[in-house]
């Protein structure tokens, strides 16, 4: 026991030692990324993307274009190169039409300079004050993917927001925007919390193998601390039979305290870092039904003779803010998603009247008996729960909840606005509970209740970053001890 002991010490030492200040940081940009995120493009692009235009020709006439043996897999109609298209996966190749009475195939040349800085000018409320050449990732750039798009052009502008547009030399299109304060808040909160350098995010392997090394190192240092932390309690009290910490020197008594009772919390945190990019070994709890995620997301072809509306409905609907039309298929329900200036809909039109999408148990259950070998008990749910509703956006509510009696425990959610499939078993019920669950607490209770889940977040926070700071303290002190002895010597 004593030689366990003193192992657990020795471990939580040195990791403590190597990691605190590591923890610290996590911690502390923590508290930012509650509010906080990595700038995105894609979450403001819509905004600045040209609306389609008005006059849009039937889409019944793509049936006179495409072969007669085509099986339309997938149709959207959006804006490219200032140009309308119809942009048409078959089973056999892809098509681009011109959206015009015409519907000529389309096949651009290199994107010029000029397009992109015609494009450029619609971001910022400034001039463009410079524009930069890269051949490098940078930090706002970081991921290797973005390699593809050099050269990628870097626009400055003399706006009051300090703004930077990273446009593709490819594609044209916008790969990042960002402002100063998004600079700023990414400083504090994301880039330092994900170990978002672009020196290392830029090659996704290292950068994969550097956090789960880290984040797994400190979990052993986390549990190594428990140890210590209840055999610490324990001791007190076989001797004196109170309940208190042995230390008297305030970072080792605080470190200890806050250790024992953020301790698990901190542990959870670390792991479910470690769990956001690595999933469970494969021997433990095997799915026995490997293919039904690919089932499930199979979809039937399009048929255009089967809609019940004119597509251009939608565009009179929503005048001049219509950016893109898909049209998507679940069962015999054929429905479009449209994404407008500030939205993303699923609408249907039956004649001109345009209107949310609505699936019927009917048609869920019908999809449901060709791909499940099962039987299964289906509930409509209003209220969320642990896996499904927390996210109004990408969880959307009512749903259906499926039940499915096999050996993987499945749970199916249907969302009843879009038809799109949240697909559980027990073993990815463990894994959400683990990341995102413990890293996030979109949970029960505080689903619906944001506040709470804040005061519950900052509480566990700075607990987190009491026990971290103590630990930076008793780490320096450690090696200052080191180097002392050294000088003896």
């Amino acid at each position: 026991m004593r030689l366990f002991i003193r192992l657990m010490r020795e471990i939580h030492k040195i990791l403590g030692t190597l990691l605190s200040v590591l923890f610290l940081m996590w911690f502390i940009s923590g508290m930012v990324m509650i509010y906080k995120r990595f700038p995105n493009v894609n979450r403001i692009i819509h905004k600045y993307q040209t609306s389609l235009p008005d006059s849009l020709p039937d889409i019944q006439l793509l049936s006179g274009v495409l072969p007669d043996s085509a099986s339309i897999r997938s149709l959207s109609i959006e804006m490219e190169r200032e140009q309308a298209l119809f942009n048409i996966s078959t089973d056999k190749r892809k098509f681009k039409l011109s959206a015009d009475t015409l519907l000529q195939e389309v096949k651009f040349g290199e994107v010029t300079f000029a397009e992109i800085e015609s494009y450029a000018k619609r971001f910022a409320n400034g001039n463009i004050a410079r524009v930069d050449t890269l051949r490098q990732l940078e930090q706002w750039i970081p991921m290797s993917s973005f390699r593809s798009h050099f050269p990628i052009y870097k626009f400055i502008y003399d706006d009051p927001d300090k703004s930077y547009l990273y446009v593709s030399s490819t594609t044209g299109k916008a790969l990042q925007f960002v402002t100063k304060s998004d600079r700023f808040w990414a400083w504090l909160g994301p880039i330092p919390h994900f170990l978002y350098f672009w020196q290392l995010r830029q090659d996704a392997k290292l950068w994969n193998s550097v956090v789960s090394w880290l984040s797994g190192l400190g979990a052993i240092m986390c549990l190594a601390g428990g140890v210590m932390g209840i055999y610490s309690y324990v001791v007190v009290w076989k001797r004196r039979k109170k309940f208190r910490s042995p230390y008297k020197k305030w970072d080792f008594k605080w470190h200890h305290i806050t250790g024992f009772f953020f301790g698990f919390f901190v542990f959870m945190f670390i792991l479910s870092g470690f769990m956001s990019l690595n999933s469970l070994p494969k021997w433990f709890m095997k799915n026995e039904d490997t293919t039904l995620s690919e089932r499930l997301f199979d979809e039937e072809p399009l048929v255009l003779n089967e809609l019940q509306g004119d597509y251009r409905a939608i565009l009179a609907a929503y005048p001049g803010e219509v950016k893109e039309i898909g049209l998507k298929r679940y069962e015999d329900r054929q429905f479009y998603t449209v994404q407008t200036t500030e939205e993303s809909l699923t609408l249907e039109v039956v004649g001109n009247e345009v209107r949310p999408l609505r699936l019927t148990q009917q048609e869920v259950e019908g999809k449901l008996n060709k791909v499940l070998g099962h039987p299964y008990t289906i509930t409509l749910m209003t209220e969320p729960d642990n896996y499904y509703g927390g996210n109004p956006r990408r969880t959307p509510l009512p749903a259906y909840r499926v039940e499915v009696q096999d050996n993987d425990r499945t749970t199916l959610y249907v969302s009843v606005e879009n038809g799109r499939t949240r697909h559980y078993t027990a073993r990815s019920r463990i894994e959400r509970w683990i990341y995102p669950a413990f890293h996030t607490f979109k949970v029960k209770p505080f689903v619906g209740n944001p506040l709470a889940r804040d005061i519950f977040l900052w509480i566990l926070l700075i607990g987190g970053t009491v026990v971290s700071f103590t630990g930076v303290v008793l780490g320096i002190k450690y090696i200052k001890r080191l180097f002392t002895r050294k000088r003896r010597k």
